[in-house]
């Protein structure tokens, strides 16, 4: 064998294990990684009546109860309520007729059908936000004799 040959074999051979040892390309990189973890939201509502009791009048009377309730909170929260018209089963007394007062409210609320009595109340876990709810329903003057009934649903919601 040449020298020429020699020297051609052994540049395969070393070719060849070179092209064994080299594995693909590569490249690392570490990152961190966190969490915080939150403390799960607990907000509690409480009234302290079962019913709002306006009892009887006259047309063009106005009746009215008042409620009262806490709403305990670890996070910011807001109450909203859905209602209903009062009926008797056959006739009505809107709900727009009724006016809320209470705690913190400022200017009366004329109810409708939905709405929000507090937005962004700040968290209160340990003693509470104690309110009290007036409710005044003023009797149309055309309201026909009758027992009339309406819901009122009070909803306490994290504010996002």
């Amino acid at each position: 064998m040449g020298r020429k040959a020699v020297l051609g074999a052994t540049l395969v051979v070393l070719g060849l294990v070179s092209w064994l040892s080299s594995g693909p390309a590569a490249a690392a990189a570490r990152l961190q990684a966190s969490v915080t973890v939150l403390e799960s939201a607990a907000i509690i509502l409480t009234l302290d009546d079962s019913e709002i009791a306006l009892g009887s009048g006259q047309p063009g009377e106005t009746v009215s109860d008042s409620i009262s309730g806490t709403v305990a909170s670890n996070v910011p929260w807001r109450l909203t309520y859905q209602a209903s018209d009062f009926s008797d089963g056959t006739n009505s007394i809107p709900v727009s007729c009724v006016k809320l007062n209470g705690t913190d409210l400022g200017t009366a609320v004329v109810l409708g059908y939905s709405g929000q009595v507090y937005d962004n109340m700040q968290p209160t876990p340990e003693t509470g936000f104690k309110f009290e709810h007036t409710f005044s329903l003023a009797i149309p003057g055309d309201a026909k004799p009758g027992t009339y009934n309406a819901s009122i649903e009070y909803t306490v919601t994290q504010v996002p």
